[in-house]
């Protein structure tokens, strides 16, 4: 098993290695088609799916991948004081640059980190974006030899993010969620047999809507200032 042999093992208490070894190690399975059912199999990747443990020990290997570029370019946040060149939550990572020079090399090497610590990135998931002001140019990553997408826009943590680093569009995607919940429950926010101090009046119905819309707007702003606030 790999983590006995990581840095990120030297952290972990031996018997809780020991035990998720275990875990592993005598792990098989079936493979049903149809009514037929094929002979015990032994699963050699990967972790299971739908365990708790299994984040935790992705956020191993990841992290231990991650703290070893700290030094390579991304954006500069304050001038020159930050470096950032990742964001992450999660199996979600988002790898930032200022040039397409600097990303094909943050890219590589982020794969040959992966490569040593038994990991594959996914090409077919994997996608690029240029944020930029005037029109977004072509860009060629590769991994593997493999161009990466372009894409105009991508959802990052629920929030809509574009090519231009604007907010319109999240925006209009989010009055037009909040008009839609209020659409599902308008048959008891405008039914006469609810009462009056059940069912809001149209003043607290339309403060409610515009605190909805505030803090969409202030959402937005500090997503796109945080991420793409290039100096």
């Amino acid at each position: 098993m790999k983590y006995q042999s990581k840095p990120c093992a030297k952290h972990i208490d031996p018997n809780d290695i020991a035990l998720i070894s275990h875990l592993y190690w005598t792990e098989k399975t079936k493979v049903r088609v149809g009514k037929d059912l094929s002979d015990e199999v032994d699963i050699k990747k990967g972790v299971r799916q739908g365990c708790v443990l299994s984040p935790s020990l992705l956020n191993l290997y990841t992290e231990y991948i991650f703290r070893e570029i700290d030094d390579v370019p991304g954006l500069k946040v304050n001038g020159e004081i930050e470096n950032i060149n990742n964001l992450r939550y999660a199996d979600d990572t988002e790898l930032l640059a200022e040039s397409e020079n600097d990303l094909q090399n943050l890219v590589t090497i982020i794969e040959k980190k992966s490569e040593q610590y038994g990991l594959m990135m996914n090409t077919k998931k994997t996608k690029v974006m240029v944020i930029s002001k005037t029109e977004p140019p072509k860009v060629n990553i590769k991994v593997k030899g493999k161009c990466i997408e372009q894409i105009e826009q991508f959802k990052y943590l629920g929030q809509l993010i574009t090519t231009d680093a604007r907010s319109d569009d999240e925006i209009k995607s989010r009055i037009t969620i909040t008009k839609s919940a209020f659409t599902k429950l308008s048959h008891i926010l405008t039914s006469k047999k609810v009462g009056l101090l059940t069912r809001p009046t149209s003043e607290t119905r339309w403060h409610r809507h515009s605190i909805v819309v505030v803090v969409v707007v202030v959402v937005v702003v500090v997503v796109v200032v945080v991420v793409f606030d290039v100096p």
